[in-house]
C-alpha cells in the first residue's frame, strides 16, 4: 500500500497508507505520533474515509471529528488531507 511519512507542525511523525481505486480512497491506515480523544474516532475517520475523492478528505474528517465530539491532538483535518493527496500524487506519478 503506498505510504506517505510527514512531520507536521510541532514535529509530529505522521504516516498514511492508502490505496485508490478510481481517484477514491479505497484503503487507509493512519498511524504516528499524535492522540486522538476518544482513541475509537481514528477507526471511523478511516472508514469515512473510504470511497472519498481528495477534495472530500479534509470535510469528512472535521464531521466526522464533529460527531464523534473528537479531539485531535498534534495533528489537525488539513495535514491529514495533504498527506492524503501526497500519497496519491506518488502513485499517479509512479
Amino acid at each position: 500500500m503506498p505510504e506517505s511519512c510527514h512531520k507536521v507542525c510541532g514535529g509530529k511523525l505522521v504516516k498514511i497508507r492508502v490505496e485508490f481505486n478510481n481517484n477514491k480512497i479505497s484503503k487507509i491506515k493512519i498511524t504516528g505520533d499524535f492522540f486522538l480523544h476518544p482513541e475509537e474516532t481514528l477507526i471511523l475517520i478511516e472508514t469515512n474515509l473510504i470511497g472519498k475523492e481528495l477534495s472530500e478528505c479534509e470535510e469528512t474528517i472535521n464531521e466526522t471529528l464533529k460527531n464523534n465530539n473528537a479531539i485531535m491532538y498534534g495533528i489537525d483535518s488539513v495535514s491529514v488531507s495533504e498527506m492524503i493527496k501526497v500519497a496519491f500524487n506518488e502513485v499517479a506519478f509512479d
